[in-house]
């Protein structure tokens, strides 16, 4: 086996640990990609897809901007390249990457979901819509897009009432999930609609609640149970609100 062959079989090997998750393999087997060809574009690349999951994002971008020269960068490479620059505050730089991933045809929907995301942290919430109804365009089905679609259009400014429509519409096509449905709760209680809020998150379990990571969702999840005599899952929800506070302030600021 040639160097050139040992080194796309070891590049693929990494794929398959950052693919599944596995982050520190992967990080670890990126260095010996690079100690064996530093300069191979496709090894450049992975390895910014991989800096940027491990909170890197400058070698993340060096490594991608490096790739880019030799060889036109995946769909995926270039949303990374995109969130890397907003990352670094240049957010300009990052808003014109994703916008020009809006014109092409073939960027699938949960890749196009990470425009509209990357979008908004450059402060483009209208092109970010854009992004959400191209997604709808492809997949109806997919809940998310009109829950992300309906967080833009109320950073814009949008009415409670629209956005309270695609809320619900992602809870109907997705009723498990816990966080479109504390997300519409917490609208309805933003509009002093508590009771109807507490029917979105009245059959909660402990795990649910504690799967909420957000304080001030958590502390008006709890509200909610307090209106509604709810008292077992008031003292859940209070005592993983004190974990989560005590955790932050032992690891410093958010």
């Amino acid at each position: 086996m040639n160097v050139r062959e040992e080194a796309a079989q070891l590049r693929e090997l990494c794929q398959g640990h950052y693919e599944s998750g596995n982050l520190p393999q992967a990080v670890d087997l990126i260095q010996e990609c690079l100690a064996i060809d530093s300069d191979d574009a496709r090894t450049l690349e992975l390895n910014g897809l991989i800096q940027y999951s491990a909170g890197r994002y400058q070698d993340s971008v060096d490594s991608l901007e490096s790739a880019s020269m030799a060889v036109p960068l995946r769909l995926a490479a270039q949303v990374c390249l995109a969130h890397g620059y907003g990352k670094l505050g240049k957010l300009q730089l990052s808003s014109d990457l994703l916008t020009e991933l809006l014109d092409t045809a073939d960027v699938p929907v949960p890749l196009l979901l990470q425009v509209g995301i990357g979008l908004d942290q450059a402060d483009r919430p209208d092109l970010a819509i854009r992004a959400c109804r191209q997604a709808a365009d492809k997949k109806p089905n997919y809940a998310q897009t009109w829950y992300d679609m309906g967080y833009y259009i109320g950073r814009c400014g949008g009415p409670d009432d629209e956005v309270e429509q695609l809320a619900r519409k992602a809870v109907e096509l997705a009723p498990d999930c816990t966080r479109y449905r504390v997300g519409l709760a917490g609208l309805l209680i933003r509009n002093d609609r508590s009771k109807e809020a507490h029917e979105f998150i009245s059959d909660f379990s402990n795990d649910d609640i504690r799967s909420i990571t957000c304080t001030c969702c958590l502390r008006r999840v709890i509200s909610v149970y307090e209106q509604a005599h709810d008292y077992r899952r008031v003292v859940v929800g209070r005592e993983h609100l004190v974990l989560i506070e005590n955790s932050r302030s032992s690891h410093g600021p958010c």
